[in-house]
């Protein structure tokens, strides 16, 4: 089953509060301080096959969450991959980059935990209905 959720922020806090939240889900979070190590996590089959979505805040460096978008949209071993932006800023700014991509959703901050914690278990039924 798919349950992993991937995280890549370069904020602690960030990263550690999305692994807190999550954690009375069946839901499992794999954190990553940036792009890069997310990318080497990803190369391994065994652990792609068992992400269900990529959380990935918009702005870090040295590369954005809008170069991993499209780096895993690109990729036929990735694409298939539910991908959300997690943004303070306005996302309008970023429209003509992000909509040659399918985007599953932006994730604004402030965001509503119980709202947050409810798309993303959301698509764990939608997998288990999809299943059976």
């Amino acid at each position: 089953m798919k349950n992993i959720i991937l995280m890549v922020d370069d904020n602690l806090e960030m990263r550690n509060l999305f692994a807190e939240l999550l954690e009375k889900t069946p839901l499992r979070v794999v954190t990553f301080a940036s792009v890069k190590e997310a990318q080497i996590h990803l190369l391994s089959e065994n652990n792609r096959n068992d992400v269900l979505a990529i959380v990935s805040d918009l702005m870090m460096g040295p590369t954005d969450g809008l170069e991993f978008l499209a780096y895993v949209k690109k990729n036929n071993d990735l694409e298939h991959i539910d991908f959300f932006l997690l943004t303070g800023a306005d996302i309008s700014l970023y429209k003509s980059y992000i909509e040659p991509f399918p985007l599953t959703g932006i994730i604004e901050k402030p965001f509503s935990r119980k709202d947050m914690i409810a798309t993303l278990t959301g698509l764990l039924a939608n997998q288990l209905q999809a299943t059976t």
